[in-house]
This record gives C-alpha cells, sequence and structure tokens, in this order.
C-alpha cells in the first residue's frame, strides 16, 4: 500500500496522533504520480562578503543599496562593493527608494543616499521608525507614532504641518507598508489603510474604508506577495488581506506551537519569488523556528540551515535577474541547483503520517522509497548518495538510523528499499538526505500484514 509522507509540516501536540515535518522541502501541484511530489527547496550560492552584519539592502532601479552595520555599499552584479557612507549603527534599519534615490533610515535619522550619503538636515524631519515610497512622496512613520510625508519629490524637505496620525483606535502604530498606492498602517489591535487623498500640506489619510480589526503581532513581520499583503497578527495566527478581511491562513497545530515561544514579537517575515514559486516566510528568531507557506498549495512546511532550528536567512531581495539572501556578512544567490547553503549541507527532512490498524499489529516487510535516483555528482560528498530512514512507534523515541544509496551518477535504475522493519501499532517514518544532490519524493509504499490485537 502507498503510505502518505509529510505534505506539510503539521506536528500535533500528541505526537502519535501526528508528527508530520517537512523540513527544507515543499510540496509542488503537478499530476503524473501517485501523490504531488516534494522537492528540496533551493540552495544559497555565495554572491558576495560584506564587512559588517548585513542590516538591510534594497534595489534601486538596477543600483543594489546594502547596509552593513555602520556602512552603506553598493554592490555590482559580480558581487563588488563600493562604500558610499556611513548610517547610525543603532536600530533597524528601513529603506525606499524613487527610482534615482534612496533613503534609508537608521538609529532614529534619515539619510538621502545618491552617489554619496548625506543626513537629512530639514528641522521639520521629525525622527523616524521607517519609511516607504508612494507616489512621489516618502512617508515615515515617527517615533512619535505619527506618520509624516516628504515635499513631493524631494526627500531632504519637509513641511511641519505635513503629518497626520491614526484615530480608529489607541493602539500604537508599528510598522508601514506600501501596496498598490496604499500605505499599510499595522498597529498594535487594527490595521489602517491610507491613500493618496491630494490633500495639502499632508496629502495621505485614511481610506473611507480602510480599518480593519486585526492587529499586529510583530512589527517586522509584515511583507507583500501575490497581490495582498501578510503578516503575523495580534492573537499569534498568520493572516492574509482578501479584500479588507483578515483571512487566516495558518493551521490549529502552528498556531499551538507559536504559544510554546517564549518570544514572538520579535519574528522577523519576508516573501520569495523564485523559480517558479511564491512564499512567505517567518522566522522567529528567539524562538529559533522558521515557518514557510506557499502561496500555490497553501501549505506550510519549515527551514532550518546546518546546526541550527530555524533558517539562518535574514531577508531576500531581487536584484540582476537574481533571487539574493542575505544572512550575517554574506550575501547569496537563492539556486534551485545548489544543494547548499554557502557550502554548508542543505538537509531535507520529511516525515510520514501516523500508520495504524485500529488496535491491531502492522507487521512491516518491506518499504520503498520511490524517487529521484542516479544523481551522484563526479567526486566527493555527494557521488555516491544516501538517503536515511529512521522510524518511530510512539512519536517521541527513534529507532537506529538506516542508510541505502540514491544511485550514483547515471544508475538510474537504483531502488531504496528496506526490509524486516518489525511490527507496530503506531509507527512513523522520517526520511532525510543532506548530500548535494537533485531529490525529488514521489511516493512510498509498505508491504504489510496486519495481525489481530493480542
Amino acid at each position: 500500500m502507498q503510505i502518505p509522507f509529510a505534505a506539510q509540516s503539521y506536528q500535533s501536540r500528541s505526537l502519535p496522533l501526528s508528527a508530520q515535518r517537512l523540513v527544507n522541502g515543499y510540496t509542488q501541484a503537478s499530476e503524473g504520480k501517485d501523490q504531488p511530489p516534494v522537492f528540496r527547496t533551493a540552495g544559497v550560492a555565495a554572491f558576495a562578503t560584506l564587512p559588517y552584519g548585513i542590516r538591510n539592502a534594497i534595489d534601486m532601479n538596477g543600483t543594489l543599496i546594502v547596509v552593513s552595520g555602520p556602512s552603506v555599499y553598493s554592490v555590482s552584479s559580480t558581487g563588488a562593493i563600493t562604500l558610499l557612507g556611513t548610517v547610525s549603527p543603532n536600530g533597524t534599519v528601513s529603506m525606499a527608494h524613487n527610482g534615482t534615490q534612496t533613503v534609508v533610515v537608521s538609529g532614529g535619522l534619515g539619510y538621502v543616499v545618491t552617489g554619496a550619503v548625506v543626513q537629512i538636515a530639514d528641522p521639520d524631519f521629525r525622527a523616524p521608525l521607517s519609511v516607504v515610497w508612494v507616489d512621489g512622496y516618502f512617508v515615515f512613520l515617527a517615533e512619535d507614532g505619527t506618520t509624516f510625508a516628504s515635499d513631493l519629490n524631494n526627500p531632504t524637505s519637509y513641511d511641519a504641518l505635513a503629518y497626520d496620525q491614526t484615530v480608529g483606535e489607541p493602539s500604537g502604530v508599528l510598522s508601514l507598508l506600501v501596496d498598490h498606492r496604499d500605505v499599510f498602517h499595522f498597529k498594535e489591535h487594527s490595521l489602517e489603510i491610507w491613500y493618496n487623498k491630494g490633500t495639502i500640506p499632508m496629502a495621505f489619510g485614511r481610506a473611507t474604508d480602510g480599518f480593519v480589526e486585526r492587529g499586529c503581532g510583530a512589527a517586522r513581520s509584515p511583507a507583500k506577495l501575490d497581490n495582498t499583503v501578510f503578516w503575523l497578527a495580534d492573537d499569534l495566527t498568520v493572516r492574509t488581506l482578501r479584500g479588507n478581511v483578515p483571512t487566516r491562513i495558518s493551521t490549529d497545530v502552528i498556531e499551538q506551537d507559536f504559544t510554546t515561544y517564549g518570544v514572538t514579537s520579535d519574528a522577523i517575515g519576508f516573501t520569495v519569488s523564485h523559480d517558479g514559486r511564491f512564499s512567505y516566510v517567518l522566522t522567529f528568531p528567539t524562538a529559533g523556528r522558521t515557518w514557510e507557506y506557499s502561496v500555490a498549495t497553501q501549505l506550510w512546511n519549515e527551514r532550518a540551515s546546518q546546526g541550527q532550528t530555524s533558517w539562518q536567512v535574514e531577508g531576500v531581495i531581487q536584484a540582476f535577474g537574481k533571487t539574493l539572501a542575505w544572512a550575517g556578512t554574506q550575501l547569496g544567490q537563492l539556486d534551485p541547483l545548489t544543494y547548499a547553503e554557502w557550502g554548508e549541507p542543505l538537509v531535507m527532512r520529511m516525515t510520514s503520517k501516523t500508520i495504524a490498524d485500529g488496535p491491531n499489529w502492522v507487521f512491516h516487510q518491506r518499504l520503498e522509497i520511490d524517487c529521484e535516483v542516479g544523481s551522484g555528482i563526479a567526486t566527493g560528498q555527494g557521488s555516491d548518495p544516501q538517503l536515511m530512514l529512521r522510524y518511530s512507534d510512539d512519536g517521541r523515541n527513534w529507532s537506529p538510523e538506516y542508510w541505502r544509496p540514491a544511485g550514483k551518477a547515471g544508475k538510474y535504475r537504483t531502488r531504496a528499499v528496506w526490509n524486516r522493519l518489525g511490527r507496530s501499532r503506531n509507527r512513523i517514518y522520517e526520511l532525510s538526505i543532506s548530500d548535494p544532490v537533485p531529490f525529488v519524493f514521489y511516493g512510498a509504499y509498505l508491504n504489510e500484514e496486519q495481525s489481530i490485537a493480542a
């Protein structure tokens, strides 16, 4: 019989009920096999190294601007870096551009980047927390909770009266985001949507239907993709906006997992558009967990870097026709043909649903994994790629690891088979691969017998 391996992560508090996990893999809607295939996530190839930890990056019409520690650099399409100037080394960095000028917010100060970095000195400029750009204006969230805007097409000039504040309900504004020319104000207990009303001196104000009664649980979680926005809500659900309805996309078990994290307000969200796949990534740095939501399948998987319980990528950006990611001082390129992260193993791990026949014993005679084989590389790790299988009969304690070859280069008739795997009433299998080779999971098939419970 075919046994269902995880198409998503869905691990229940009761592990014998469901211990499904899908780490560094994703399900792709497809026809041709008995179940949708599960692919390995893209690896990360080295692209550039910055002197200090990367704090943020933006592509300004083909010019990649990166804030690294206290310094601002331009990065070329070959990975060469050029120092442009410095900004405050404190706080979170927010960036926006108008095509020719980039504004950087850091440490309660604002800077304009062209060929150099110049601090905004207008006396009417308020201490900012973040910045966005829309309709010719740079729009800022200020430390005092107000929203203010630059003069039209001029990020160095400000009117003392060009500001307003959200008044739908009294909680504080956490962050701003622009989508379809609307300015989204993510607040602690609500969401306000503003637009360009054309008024003077403050051009922006709340839309007539621009109040949503669902707040934001982490200032850095909002991100946009697929003509909408995503964020971690104040009730520890993940939401997307459909029309003006904050639609829940997280599952019960994921939300239950969120409640076990000591800190959730530091969650970082970003979206990835790469290789025909669109996803929202949410990392909890303190808890050390990363979740990824696929827009196409509406399924969740997990991400984890080698030796970590979370994905160490801190942000992703499109530049030079590439999808670039950063972690620490490293800037890398997401690549589906790279099966490692900056040279470290990218371990794909997937766990089956529970195999049971009521109270009866199930004898596991033969398990075969149907997957891509014969893709070993010429030399080194991956020249003789291996699959690892282990199992648990209670969801907590695991068997030893059992290894089988996944096929050297050209060995396309290799079969991954495990025999005589004992008996159980509740069996869970876990399959993983760490070798730097292509891998796609097609299905798993078990020859078994049942006997009446004693």
